[in-house]
């Protein structure tokens, strides 16, 4: 098994790393930095604060840990935009087109990710196979879809038929098979 590696400002105190955490996604500024500052607060500014608390560390292992950082919260904000979007209701159709997006997205970034450098070879794998068993999931959820549609039409076209042969006209049978599948015309 590989070994974990560790970051630096893994060391550093729980509240700190909050600090830095909040600096680097949310544009926070701590009050101990005054309050002249406006944006984002850079690997400098944050690496000085870092040694106003009394810790060291340095600008590239602060710049490894943020792009690190920065990648687990696009994919946190992407994951909830995809519940909002599913809480907000939709179509089966509009679903399953949001999942292809995301997919597409997911797939987009990993390979972006891996051209610039972001990740270990370890990484690329497993991220790799996270987006095959994705898109495996998504191609045998829509096949499921397919042959579900295909039992609910056979099983409509049979209730059809029967009512049919019980000698009930055409148009009054087709309007039981619909009230029964819920489609309004």
């Amino acid at each position: 098994m590989a070994k974990r590696t560790h970051s630096t400002i893994d060391s550093l105190p729980a509240d700190l790393r909050g600090v830095i955490t909040r600096m680097v996604t949310d544009a926070f500024w701590p009050p101990e930095c005054g309050d002249e500052h406006e944006g984002r607060p850079t690997y400098d500014d944050i690496v000085e604060y870092i040694v106003l608390q009394g810790y060291s560390i340095s600008r590239s292992a602060l710049g490894r840990w943020a792009k690190n950082l920065i990648a687990i919260e696009v994919l946190r904000s992407r994951a909830e935009i995809v519940r909002n979007v599913m809480a907000e209701g939709g179509t089966a159709e509009s679903f399953a087109e949001d999942q292809r997006v995301t997919a597409d997205l997911i797939n987009a970034r990993i390979i972006e990710a891996a051209l610039h450098g972001e990740l270990t070879p370890k990484q690329t794998r497993e991220l790799a196979a996270a987006a095959r068993d994705c898109m495996r999931m998504r191609i045998e959820h829509d096949e499921y879809r397919k042959q579900l549609a295909e039992k609910v039409k056979d099983t409509a076209d049979r209730t059809a038929r029967k009512l049919k042969d019980a000698g009930m006209d055409r148009k009054k049978a087709q309007e039981i098979v619909d009230d029964v599948l819920g489609i309004s015309r």
